[in-house]
């Protein structure tokens, strides 16, 4: 698995998403049964020019992301809740995310609650196994 492949198939599948202004995220859900579901950090105002968070830590400041540029979730809850629309069994699947370089702490606690086994940041090899 490689990042291009998860960001030209999560564009694929949200072509008209807005990116996230600060850092875009991808992520792809591969399941046991090899089907694949994709989810990004995309925002819902076009009216934003500029992150709220540009002067932020990373991991500080999502409740801007929420009430300013309306992002829905990150990309790991997004690409779950996709396999869960499709009612998938997510029992041994695998996620990989780019654009990130670590899962946060309600990510991974939405991930293991779902039946994922492990999830790899492809930017830092950062691994979880669950």
């Amino acid at each position: 698995m490689n990042k291009q492949s998860i960001v030209l198939g999560c564009r694929w599948r949200y072509p008209l998403a807005l990116l996230c202004l600060k850092r875009p995220v991808y992520a792809l859900i591969i399941t046991a049964k090899e089907d694949r579901f994709y989810g990004m950090n995309h925002i819902s105002s076009s009216e934003i020019t500029q992150c709220p968070r540009k002067d932020l830590a990373t991991g500080e400041g999502y409740d801007l992301c929420k009430n300013i540029c309306l992002q829905g979730a990150h990309a790991e809850v997004h690409a779950i809740n996709e396999a869960l629309a499709c009612k998938a069994d997510l029992s041994g699947a695998k996620l990989y995310m780019a654009g990130h370089d670590y899962c946060c702490e309600a990510c991974l606690l939405y991930l293991k609650q779902h039946g994922l086994i492990s999830a790899y940041c492809i930017d830092t090899k950062k691994l979880y196994e669950f």
